[in-house]
């Protein structure tokens, strides 16, 4: 039984069906300049509906009705039919300039993005840090992996760098594997080792 009275329950259900319209408004409006902007940038959008959502669409649960009509494409670095979400115009543009998906826009970015920041691989994982202070030795704010020191040794030098604000992007697809191979090591793993065997003794 409502805890409300029967008019109160009618304004509220016109107020749901207002913002209800006015999503929808909103939706229709973003596919068709999602549409456009990957028509332009000759990027063919795909024509998807909530049924076809899988984890492999951008791994995202869809809480709109079955057969809802979305802007889809098909990346050009993954191969996999995605779909656009409620992204910025500068965004969408960005990812249909590449022809890419979100998540191969963000190794894109990784295979791009240097600068003053170092690119350390290690089994596949992408983590970087700023050469500018490699050990923050008076940390303000955030940390990367909350200030752990990390011994690391770059497989094309015998130097080892000691970082405390190191962090990570994840792990590289396989597509992505020859554009960003491993270029470095954790040693801190074999002194781990070597106390363990120097305790055996």
């Amino acid at each position: 039984m409502s805890a409300f009275s029967p008019e109160v329950e009618a304004i509220i259900e016109k107020r749901r069906a207002e913002v209800a319209a006015v999503h929808e408004q909103q939706r229709l409006a973003f596919i068709e300049r999602a549409n456009a902007l990957m028509t332009e940038f000759n990027f063919p959008p795909v024509e998807i509906t909530t049924e076809r959502i899988t984890e492999e669409t951008e791994g995202l649960v869809c809480s709109m009705p079955p057969g809802t009509p979305l802007a889809g494409y098909v990346c050009k670095w993954c191969e996999k039919t995605r779909f656009a979400l409620r992204w910025t115009d500068d965004t969408l543009r960005k990812l249909a300039e590449r022809q890419a998906c979100f998540s191969c826009n963000h190794w894109l970015e990784c295979i791009e993005t240097r600068g003053h920041y170092a690119r350390v691989i290690v089994d596949g994982r992408h983590y970087m840090y700023d050469t500018r202070q490699p050990f923050v030795e008076k940390p303000v704010g955030f940390m990367g992996f909350g200030g752990k020191v990390f011994h690391i040794k770059f497989l094309d030098s015998d130097m080892v760098m000691k970082v405390n604000n190191l962090w990570t992007q994840g792990k590289i697809p396989e597509h992505f594997r020859k554009s960003l191979p491993d270029n470095a090591t954790f040693i801190e793993v074999l002194e781990k080792k070597l106390e363990i065997a120097d305790a055996s003794k």
